[in-house]
């Protein structure tokens, strides 16, 4: 009994250190508001010199940091907070952040924030970031080759967390099948739309989306977080993949697969002996 006590000690104790840098975070955000709202441009030189000695939205290394705390408590508790004895501590949690991670995706421009942002609003329900719930797969299907991994794994693991992902494996799938097509996209002919009329912002198919589709896949089947997410929900989803690979392969000649091919043959040989 007494561990027990312990563990719901450290756990409640755990989220109201959370809750403490939360709070220090959105009063800095107001107090930058209240700062712009009083400006007066002729003391722009002093407030920025100001600025240096004290917190504010402008210190990212220490705003990042803050967040990034908030971040590796939250994975810390996670598991333990989906036990009924902790749930009144997950939903304090989501209360205050509910509020809160709106607030700093607004206010927050530095990329590498932005990214901590998007890990913390990961848990917590979409619909109280409905912005960037709608935005991930547009984000997602926007990256280059040249994207680090951290830049498109925050939304990944955030629509695993939100069971968000039919969009994203049937674009999976849709670059898998252009890649081996030679990049030609369906005719929307076949499905009795006339292509000159639709309204439809070309994505004139990404032309790194076979390279993505594989990287995508690595991460979704490689890190904890999305692979519980994926082997519980989209099976299916990874079938069709692995048979969409499986044809390639059986339809494409050695000499013929190029490097970017190889590796999804390695990609569908890996999973399938798994």
């Amino acid at each position: 009994m007494a561990i027990l006590g312990y563990s719901a000690t450290l756990h409640s104790n755990t989220a109201s250190y959370m809750i403490t840098l939360c709070r220090k975070i959105l009063e800095c955000i107001r107090e930058e508001r209240r700062r712009n709202d009083a400006a007066d441009n002729s003391l722009s030189d002093a407030h920025n010199s100001e600025e240096e000695e004290e917190l504010t939205v402008h210190n990212t290394t220490v705003m990042k940091g803050l967040i990034e705390v908030i971040v590796i408590l939250w994975y810390n508790i996670s598991s333990r907070l989906q036990e009924s004895k902790h749930k009144k501590i997950e939903q304090d949690l989501q209360q205050k952040f509910c509020l809160a991670v709106p607030e700093m995706l607004k206010t927050f421009e530095d990329p590498e924030i932005s990214l901590a942002v998007i890990l913390l609003a990961g848990h917590l329900p979409s619909s109280s970031v409905p912005l960037l719930s709608r935005s991930c797969l547009s984000k997602l299907k926007k990256m280059t080759s040249d994207t680090e991994e951290a830049h498109y794994g925050c939304l990944l693991e955030a629509k695993c967390k939100w069971n968000k992902l039919d969009d994203l494996m049937e674009q999976i799938q849709e670059w898998i099948s252009s890649g081996f097509r030679g990049g030609k996209k369906e005719s929307s002919a076949k499905k009795g739309k006339d292509k000159r009329k639709s309204v439809t912002f070309a994505e004139e198919g990404n032309q790194f989306g076979p390279v993505l589709a594989v990287r995508y896949l690595t991460y979704l089947i490689t890190h904890p977080v999305c692979r519980a997410a994926i082997m519980t929900h989209h099976t299916e989803g990874l079938h069709q993949i692995q048979e969409l690979l499986h044809q390639s392969l059986v339809s494409t000649t050695p000499t013929s697969v190029s490097g970017k091919y190889n590796s999804y043959i390695s990609l569908w040989i890996t999973y399938r002996t798994e």
